[in-house]
């Protein structure tokens, strides 16, 4: 038999508002996107789902932070494609 304890560790945690709105706006950014600029990715995962995994995992301050960093660093003057980067 389990405790109400342990049954209660598994609920999802609640999200913030500010986390729920930067989950949207990311949902809504990889849903406008236009198909020619999908591959062109140099980190796996993408910058986009990166953002959206550090979002789901971390708070919104952690999350906005990673995320910006992770976008600091995907720049063209990067030459090096296919790097993997876990949030």
């Amino acid at each position: 038999m389990q405790s109400s304890h342990a049954a209660a560790g598994n609920a999802p945690r609640r999200r913030s508002v500010a986390t729920r709105f930067a989950l949207w706006y990311i949902e809504s950014y990889r849903a406008r996107m236009p198909a020619r600029m999908r591959p062109r990715c140099r980190f796996e995962p993408s910058c986009s789902r990166y953002g959206l995994l550090a979002y789901e995992q971390y708070g919104f301050v952690r999350a906005t932070a990673k995320t910006a960093w992770r976008l600091l660093r995907c720049n063209p003057l990067r030459r090096a494609t296919g790097m993997i980067d876990p949030p």
